[in-house]
């Protein structure tokens, strides 16, 4: 794991979000009903990138810093989604950009649908939750 700070506590509560947004992705796959392995690209991006708007959510109580949740992203990149490091740098970049200044319309709309997504697994609500995941999967494979 990324050592993000001196400060046990803070090490401690980045460990415990790197485990929730864990468990939120095995259930997204176990309520969709397939493995990353079966997955395209293009839906393992799509999948990353609603994950992202759950780590946007969690940052809210959480309140990390940018630095922070960058390093939460390329880990949750690599040992959840299995990028490269190459690749998880420049995705966590992308993705934290895009959320910060609103750009790239479809992933923000893919972030947005994350952060609802999120509340859905909080509150237990799989089938609005499954629901939600297919719906960002019909639109990438358009």
């Amino acid at each position: 794991m990324i050592l993000f700070s001196d400060d046990l506590f803070v090490r401690e509560t980045i460990h415990s979000t790197i485990q929730e947004l864990k468990g939120f992705t095995w259930k997204i796959f176990e309520l969709i009903g397939m493995k990353l392995e079966e997955i395209t690209t293009r839906d393992r991006q799509a999948l990353a990138t609603f994950c992202f708007g759950a780590l946007k959510m969690i940052n809210q109580s959480e309140k990390y810093n940018q630095p922070q949740v960058h390093a939460i992203a390329i880990e949750v990149l690599l040992h959840i989604f299995k990028y490269s490091e190459q690749q998880a740098i420049v995705f966590a970049e992308e993705l934290i950009v895009s959320a910060v200044n609103n750009r790239a319309e479809e992933m923000n709309g893919i972030i947005n649908k994350g952060i609802k997504g999120y509340y859905q697994y909080v509150e237990r609500a799989d089938e609005d939750l499954r629901c939600n995941v297919i719906e960002i999967l019909e639109r990438v494979a358009i």
